[in-house]
């Protein structure tokens, strides 16, 4: 974590407790009755054994051989995690030459443009919405049903749906005999991306995805098993400043984080911008910059502006071109 200068070093100064061992202990074991409730299922995605997308690939691998586009129809976390992934990797040598393509706002523009060199023959529509009833997403999918007349016998392969078991889009999907993959009702769309709303079209596009899983548990386990403070740290030094320093600023030095930013400005915001029990109005305001662009621009606001924001800086540790 870096912070406005001296200022993690002064905290220290006046609050010399703050991170005892018994502090960290007592946050810790919130976070463990969390995990352990299952009222999040975002804990266990890391060691789910994803039967249904292993599956459909193998079902499908003669169709999904022969696309060259995807096009995904949903809104922030049903595209937004996808999207960051691919950006942050897309250099690797193993992904496949499909055009992953985002439906994920009403603007007839940007409709228009994505849409008007796509042939149903060569795509994959895959529709997303973890309720089925998201406004956006319903909108556009009857746009591209209309659009591709995805609903001849010949063209549904073409079309896939990912949202809650029992849905309105669920029910629809098998009553149209539609291909439809489930994900656990106790995982929020926007912690979702390692279920089926990410992992599926990042299989497709050619990344090995249980790569990525083991990534994950070993994140998973350093923090559970291993315990790095250092992350339950900035949490609590955060939630104490949360009056003083309400702006935390993301500094990503790399331009493969321009989804990762936007990604990161919504698990943020959705997450932390809420109503308290006592109806009092709480939260960070999450604020994403690219270095070294963003530095003539906004850097000055950070070192001669108002002190009231932290500082993250993220980097790529080794930009060498190796497969996942």
């Amino acid at each position: 974590m870096m912070t406005l200068t001296n200022t993690y070093s002064h905290f220290l100064q006046d609050y010399p407790n703050f991170f005892d061992k018994k502090n960290l202990d007592l946050f810790f074991q919130k976070v463990l009755v969390e995990r352990n409730s299952h009222l999040s299922g975002y804990y266990d995605l890391p060691f789910a054994k994803n039967r249904a997308i292993f599956d459909y690939l193998a079902q499908k691998k003669e169709f999904l051989d022969s696309i060259s586009n995807i096009v995904i129809v949903g809104i922030g976390g049903s595209s937004l995690g996808t999207k960051a992934i691919d950006a942050l990797l897309s250099h690797q040598n193993n992904r496949k030459k499909i055009k992953l393509r985002f439906l994920e706002h009403t603007d007839p523009i940007i409709i228009r443009k994505d849409l008007q060199r796509i042939k149903y023959e060569e795509t994959l529509f895959i529709v997303i919405s973890k309720s089925g009833l998201t406004i956006e997403t319903t909108s556009l999918f009857k746009y591209i049903l209309a659009r591709f007349s995805l609903l001849k016998p010949e063209r549904k392969k073409h079309l896939l749906t990912i949202t809650d078991e029992n849905s309105p889009l669920f029910k629809w999907s098998k009553s149209q005999e539609i291909d439809s993959i489930t994900i656990a009702p106790n995982i929020g769309g926007r912690f979702s991306v390692l279920s089926a709303v990410g992992l599926l079209p990042l299989a497709i596009l050619g990344y090995n995805i249980q790569a990525i899983l083991k990534g994950a548990s070993i994140i998973s386990n350093r923090f559970f098993k291993e315990r790095r403070d250092n992350i339950l740290k900035k949490a609590l030094f955060l939630a104490k400043h949360e009056s003083k320093y309400p702006i935390n600023v993301l500094f990503s030095y790399s331009s493969v984080f321009r989804h990762f930013n936007a990604w990161y400005v919504q698990l943020w915001g959705e997450s932390l911008g809420k109503l308290d029990m006592y109806e009092q109005r709480r939260g960070l305001t999450p604020i994403a910059l690219i270095g070294s662009i963003d530095q003539h621009s906004f850097l000055q606001l950070i070192m001669q502006g108002p002190a009231n924001k932290t500082i993250t800086f993220l980097s790529v540790k080794n930009f060498l071109q190796k497969p996942l």
